[in-house]
């Protein structure tokens, strides 16, 4: 069996480190609803695992990664890609879409941003 890669300091999906609001504690306090780091974390992932079906035979292809914002509307508003080999093409354009269309729960404070990685296979 191959070794277990060992994460990156920097670039670890570990979901709820990663995500940023811009009001730190806004979003807990009070009587409104939090932000959903759970709903977030599996939509993230499920976009990431449906990002695969972008693949194109004349496509670019390996990983990247995948700034997404959500509004308090549980909408995401954004979804850049950060990878520059995806820019403009057709599998960039599935790739952003895929997580264009994610939805959390509706949260008060501000929005949300993280990055997600996703990988085309060869």
């Amino acid at each position: 069996t191959a070794p277990a890669p060992s994460a990156p300091p920097t670039d670890s999906p570990s979901f709820p480190e990663t995500m940023d609001s811009a009001s730190s504690g806004g979003a807990d306090s009070g009587a409104g609803k939090s932000f959903d780091t759970a709903a977030a974390t599996a939509a993230l992932r499920s976009a990431a695992i449906a990002a695969k079906d972008c693949k194109r035979s004349y496509g670019p292809t390996g990983p990247g990664t995948v700034k997404v914002t959500f509004s308090p509307s549980g909408n995401v508003t954004s979804a850049l890609l950060l990878a520059p080999q995806y820019a403009g093409t057709l599998v960039g354009t599935c790739v952003a879409t895929k997580f264009l269309k994610l939805r959390v729960p509706s949260f008060e404070g501000t929005a949300v941003t993280t990055n997600m990685p996703f990988e085309i296979p060869p």
